[in-house]
């Protein structure tokens, strides 16, 4: 677990991390060492861990128009309103899917699905992993928006920062925070990603 007073200050504006890894079906692949004849081989297998993003909360312009987002040992994130005087709205941006589950206190990160029991457990209705609040202050009422997506790895080059939808969420949430939504709509014209669908998706 990654300790942080970063975490009591959210707590503060009514949003919780909480201490789970998220897992989707809908995820990206990492290469697995496998011994295929006499051959040892790379072979890629499909990773909860990493979830795929696909389902966006439309009525938001910062995520209206993405078509999908990569991301990194995710953990949900609530609103805890009870606690929080400073909560005004509390907006979902990012979802997994509906074939999702969460790990929390014992986490087996075993790619090989024979040894890892989880991934066949993928059941659980969607998880929020990414929000955006408005937040007032109780003194002088000046109210501010805070963006949050529990991806500690979301702007590193080595994680997040490699996919382009990503960069291209990051941009549209730099542009509402500065009160710029018109770049939002121009940005949107881009095509970042149209994959091929089977039947079932």
């Amino acid at each position: 677990p990654i300790q942080s007073n970063i975490f009591d200050l959210l707590s503060s504006y009514g949003l919780n991390i909480n201490e789970n890894l998220v897992l989707d079906k809908m995820c990206g692949q990492v290469n697995v060492q496998q011994q295929v004849s006499i051959f040892r081989m790379a072979v890629p297998m499909d990773y909860p861990y990493l979830p795929i993003i696909k389902k966006f909360n439309r009525d938001d312009v910062i995520v209206n128009n993405l078509e999908s987002m990569s991301l990194i040992f995710p953990s949900e994130i609530q609103s805890d309103s009870v606690y929080s005087d400073n909560l005004v709205e509390f907006v979902p941006l990012l979802f997994t899917s509906n074939n999702s589950s969460t790990a929390s206190q014992f986490y087996n990160l075993n790619p090989d699905p024979k040894a890892n029991p989880i991934f066949s457990q993928l059941n659980q209705s969607s998880k929020v992993l990414g929000a955006r609040v408005l937040v007032a202050d109780n003194q002088t009422g000046i109210e501010s928006n805070i963006i949050l997506v529990s991806d500690s790895k979301i702007f590193a080059d080595q994680g997040g920062g490699s996919s382009p939808e990503n960069r291209i969420f990051i941009m549209n949430a730099i542009d509402y925070l500065l009160g710029d939504s018109e770049l939002i709509a121009l940005r949107s014209r881009e095509v970042t990603d149209r994959p091929l669908l089977s039947e079932n998706d």
